[in-house]
């Protein structure tokens, strides 16, 4: 397909993406993805080399997957299916906004549940503050992940390009941890992980600040936050949107946590100007709204850039 036919495929998959929203069931497409990770893990993790057998297994399911989004290119509705169904912006939204409803009915409880499928750290003890900010800053690092790396490499890559960044994402997921099993076996994914995602985080960086600018947020300790904090981060990219989101918002994240068991302390991004707060919440859903909304209405733009200067994709 064209690159202005994929502009409409991308158009078409957001707004299917806000109507319907990421409905689960057996055979979805990420799920698939997830379980050609798994077998390929159980086919390479008994080697005795762990990196090199990551290795072989994100090139075998990445070959994979590539394979298939080629052989699917020249069909419209391929390139509509798998885009809606690999971009989730949509659901990150009402999975958030969940959060924020037991959290103004005082269900610190059901609020917590909630937020323990968005993150992978304990939140058993949190109280309201701590809901709130881990809230935002998942909202924050998951509006780039959710839309702008699927819509940046669909657009860059075509089909074959969406597939390959979508099982490397959904692989660093599943096997990208620094736990015993999984700290040399899945280097590879992570690190492909990191490099998919360098430019699309530091786009929806940069969007979150024009977004900050129209809705009157703190723009200056936004680009502030990004400049100062954002490389502080254990993760080269997470901290980008999640820095833009903090200095707008004037709310800081970090702290100590808890994963799998152990404490682990991330590194304040940002500072609390105004403390979390329900409100602070809202607020970061219309931001994350207007971001991905911004970004949307920028696309034909890209169009325009791309006749301009003769670019190749």
């Amino acid at each position: 397909m064209s690159f202005e036919q994929r502009l409409a495929v991308v158009l078409g998959a957001f707004f299917l993406d806000l109507i319907f929203k990421d409905p689960d069931y057996p055979c979805h497409p990420v799920r698939l993805l997830g379980k050609s990770v798994s077998v390929s893990e159980a086919l390479f993790y008994g080697m005795r080399g762990k990196r090199l057998a990551g290795l072989l297994s994100y090139i075998s399911v990445a070959v994979f997957w590539g394979g298939v989004g080629f052989v699917l290119k020249d069909y419209w509705w391929g390139h509509l299916f798998f885009l809606y169904s690999f971009v989730a912006a949509g659901q990150l939204w009402k999975e958030v906004e969940i959060v924020a409803d037991f959290l103004e009915k005082g269900r610190l409880d059901r609020a917590k549940e909630r937020l323990a499928m968005l993150v992978t750290r304990d939140v058993s003890s949190f109280g309201e503050n701590e809901i709130v900010r881990s809230s935002v800053e998942t909202l924050a690092e998951n509006t780039s992940d959710a839309l702008f790396g699927p819509v940046l490499f669909y657009l860059l890559g075509d089909l074959p390009g969406l597939f390959v960044y979508k099982v490397t994402e959904t692989g660093d997921s599943m096997v990208g941890y620094k736990n015993k099993r999984y700290k040399e076996f899945g280097l590879v994914f992570a690190k492909m992980d990191d490099l998919f995602n360098f430019v699309p985080s530091r786009l929806c960086a940069l969007f979150t600040v024009l977004a900050s600018y129209v809705l009157g947020l703190n723009v200056r300790q936004a680009v502030s936050c990004v400049l100062k904090h954002a490389g502080l981060h254990s993760s080269p990219n997470a901290g980008y949107p999640e820095a833009a989101f903090a200095g707008a918002l004037g709310i800081r994240f970090g702290g100590v946590y808890s994963y799998f068991g152990e404490r682990v302390f991330k590194v304040p991004i940002g500072e609390d100007r105004t403390g979390p707060s329900q409100e602070i919440l809202k607020r970061a859903l219309v931001l994350s709204r207007v971001t991905v909304l911004l970004f949307i209405l920028s696309l034909p733009a890209v169009q325009l850039l791309r006749e301009t200067l003769y670019l190749p994709f």
